[in-house]
């Protein structure tokens, strides 16, 4: 499949503009995550007839090329930060891309308001900046909304401190810790669901799969 890119100057450009300050990983690194996380869904089985759920959707990094990729209205986001969801709508008119979408802005992972069920979801760079008790409410909410067969793609850093910080200077986040594989399989079975550790390989973390 081949990427939509938009050059990086472009991107700090609309960046500035919903007021985000260029940072080397995430404007510098954009075209290789967007391409991993296209890569790896596909990887595991995703078809454009899927409907896909991205989770901490952020400005559309995946979300530009899974639009591109998926039937009309089969992507649907949620971000927790206001600023991500106005500039993904700015790249999103940059690609002259057409088809339908949703994205919404939630902080409480309140699935339900999409009005689907989906075939595949993807957390990217997010159980790593939650605490436990909102992982759990994430998945119990997710489990409510995939399809039986569905597949959650989601990446993790095991840390052994948590830390807490400001993203962009301005939203609480935390690097979360102690969410081991010993955690998540702890979570697969109190959810009847399926746990696969290390799937596809990563830049910087570690992939994992539920599969429910």
């Amino acid at each position: 499949m081949k990427l939509i890119t938009l050059p990086v100057e472009r991107i700090i450009d609309l960046s500035l503009q919903v007021g985000m300050i260029p940072d080397a990983k995430f404007h510098y690194r954009f075209e290789e995550y967007s391409k991993w996380q296209m890569d790896a869904l596909i990887e595991c089985g995703m078809k454009p007839q899927h409907k896909l759920l991205d989770i901490g959707c952020g400005p559309l990094r995946l979300g530009i090329q899974a639009i591109n990729y998926l039937d009309d209205s089969n992507y649907c986001g949620m971000d927790a930060y206001p600023p991500f969801i106005d500039l993904g709508k700015l790249f999103f008119t940059e690609t002259g891309l057409k088809k339908k979408y949703q994205v919404i802005l939630d902080q409480e992972f309140n699935f339900r308001k999409f009005n689907e069920t989906f075939d595949f979801a993807i957390a990217q760079s997010v159980f790593t900046h939650l605490s436990k008790e909102q992982i759990e409410t994430c998945m119990r909410n997710l489990k409510a909304v995939m399809k039986k067969g569905g597949t959650l793609l989601f990446t993790n850093i095991q840390t052994d401190y948590p830390r807490g910080f400001l993203y962009g200077g301005i939203h609480p986040m935390i690097s979360g810790a102690f969410c081991n594989p010993d955690y998540y399989r702890a979570i697969a079975k109190d959810l009847q669901i399926e746990f696969v550790e290390k799937t596809v390989k990563h830049p910087t973390q570690i992939a994992h799969l539920f599969r429910f």
